[in-house]
């Protein structure tokens, strides 16, 4: 349904101020997964220490946790090396929510995301409709004010129509920052709106806010209206 291409789209988080991102020149750890869970989309900044006690800052996505009998690892694409990357959590010495730029435990966090998601919501039809909306807003680089409101104005009318609460609009919001979901992320989160017994409706829904989405800083990038037609006919799809 999607492109090759457009499985590759990166949604680069914004940094959190003040922080200088370091990686080291030798930098060669990789990750084999193929597989996103429910943390796939959630971004944030480390501070790591490989096994050769090299201290790096990075940017990184999650796609998924992993671990034997516990979370012990993070499989993620690494901004900073632009590369795919695993972590172990026992190594980050420091992680910044960029939600609200704090410094967290990674251990209890990861546990956490783990367990509720990107969005700590049962309804994870509103997940995939925040996380489409999200790349919409972010994926050509520019997060413009107007583009904050038109992405507020969908979500708040997810809520408004699927019965949702204001809470639910105002934890998504807050959780935005640490939001940057890539082509793949956005490829499952229409297969599961597919699968929702809501799906048609809120397929039509976010067809309907993806365009205001798009125009709302005014500016139109060819590459971002080729993303918009290509997930445009995948929602059509859904829709049906």
């Amino acid at each position: 349904m999607f492109s090759r291409m457009f499985h590759c789209l990166r949604v680069t988080p914004s940094p959190v101020p003040g922080r200088v991102i370091h990686v080291p020149a030798d930098d060669m750890e990789t990750s084999r997964a193929r597989r996103r869970d429910e943390s796939s989309s959630w971004a944030c900044e480390i501070v790591y220490v490989d096994d050769k006690d090299q201290r790096s800052e990075r940017q990184i996505t999650c796609r998924s946790l992993n671990g034997y009998g516990g979370i012990t690892h993070i499989e993620a694409f690494c901004h900073s090396r632009e590369r795919p990357r695993s972590f172990r959590i026992d190594r980050i010495v420091e992680l910044f929510d960029l939600s609200t730029g704090e410094v967290v435990d990674p251990v209890s966090h990861f546990e956490m995301l783990g367990t509720v998601g990107v969005l700590p919501y049962e309804d994870k039809g509103f997940t995939a409709f925040v996380q489409i909306a999200t790349f919409m807003a972010k994926c050509d680089g520019e997060y413009h004010p107007l583009e904050m409101d038109a992405l507020e104005a969908a979500i708040t009318a997810y809520a408004f129509r699927f019965n949702g609460t204001d809470a639910m609009i105002e934890g998504a919001m807050a959780r935005l920052p640490a939001i940057a979901p890539d082509g793949g992320d956005v490829a499952k989160a229409v297969k599961r709106l597919r699968g929702s017994p809501i799906g048609a409706r809120a397929s039509r829904l976010i067809l309907d806010h993806c365009s205001q989405i798009m125009i709302a800083d005014g500016m139109h990038h060819a590459q971002e209206v080729a993303w918009a037609v290509e997930l445009g006919a995948a929602l059509k799809v859904a829709a049906a």
